[in-house]
């Protein structure tokens, strides 16, 4: 457990560390994740808001009370699920990342989701989706009407759902497909 503890310490400072593009130049912190040894589930989202990059926190201003409410509503207790990001770093004016930006920060995802072994991942928007689904040949091209779906690489399980932040300006005309989310995470 030390060694495994050791190893995420030491890719904490690398990231924190990272100068691999100009995002490490925005203000604010980087976030690195949310992690929970053991996790069932790990929700990816694109890149830190305003709220979590003062923090260093991911998901913590209204699409993270949102994402949990998802969570508790799936039966999931905190310490079942990770949080992540593509993006560590703040993007300037919350814009979407660029590809270059996410494949350069993809490589301290790929590392977290190595590391933590789980293979369930939930991803949370087209961002998170179109990242991590292309390399393997799903080209989505509007990742709205694969929302519920669920794509397999290797032996990994993914869903695609809605951005939290998307559910919420949409003020009540739109409902997230809650109900797959719950059988993905139920299902062996």
């Amino acid at each position: 457990m030390e060694t495994e503890i050791q190893s995420w310490a030491n890719l904490a400072t690398e990231v924190g560390s990272c100068r691999r593009c100009t995002l490490c130049d925005t203000p604010g912190k980087r976030v690195f994740g949310e992690i929970k040894l053991g996790c069932k589930v790990v929700f990816i989202g694109e890149g830190p808001g305003s709220e979590e990059s003062a923090k260093g926190m991911p998901f913590i201003g209204a699409s993270g009370k949102l994402l949990r409410n998802w969570a508790v509503a799936c039966g999931l207790k905190e310490e079942e699920y990770s949080i992540f990001n593509v993006i560590n770093c703040p993007l300037p004016g919350n814009r979407k990342p660029m590809k270059v930006e996410m494949t350069t920060c993809g490589v301290w995802l790929q590392k977290q989701l190595q590391l933590l072994g789980c293979k369930k991942i939930v991803l949370l928007g087209a961002v998170a989706a179109e990242h991590m689904l292309e390399p393997s040949g799903y080209y989505l091209g509007g990742v709205m009407k694969y929302v519920g779906s669920r794509f397999t690489v290797g032996e990994t399980e993914f869903l695609v759902m809605p951005h939290p932040s998307y559910v919420l300006r949409a003020m009540g005309s739109y409902d997230p497909p809650i109900d797959k989310m719950k059988q993905f995470v139920e299902d062996d």
